[in-house]
């Protein structure tokens, strides 16, 4: 069996979302916050552009209403110590062929991971 979502909309009453270089998308029905960011990777949905919550991903936006789109940053430290300083994440994929991923494997032979190991207790 099918899903099938109805939605009653008031003439002219519309869902906006309000893209960070300000571009406004206009939804004619309801959507959760979830089918809106499935084009938007590493983005994030607020009610206000001050608010600092984003919404949940089952949230569902209402007609009427103004929605913002936002980037997920996180909170990295300074280069100086300091105060965090916050970016943005982004992905990156990168193709390379198996020579290339090589030689760039054999380049790093002194490489060490930045992580102590943690010693094991034998349990009996």
């Amino acid at each position: 069996m099918g899903c099938l979502k109805l939605s009653i909309r008031r003439r002219g009453e519309v869902l906006k979302v309000v893209k960070v270089d300000g571009e406004v998308m206009e939804f004619e029905s309801a959507v959760f916050v979830k089918e809106l960011l499935v084009n938007f990777e590493g983005f994030g949905v607020k009610r206000s552009r001050k608010s600092g919550k984003f919404l949940e991903p089952s949230f569902e936006l209402q007609l009427g209403k103004t929605y913002y789109l936002f980037p997920w940053k996180c909170s990295v430290p300074a280069a100086d110590g300091g105060s965090t300083a916050a970016t943005a994440v982004k992905r990156v994929k990168i193709v390379m062929t198996k020579k290339q991923l090589e030689e760039l494997l054999s380049e790093q032979t002194n490489w060490k991971p930045g992580l102590l190991p943690i010693p094991e207790e034998m349990i009996e």
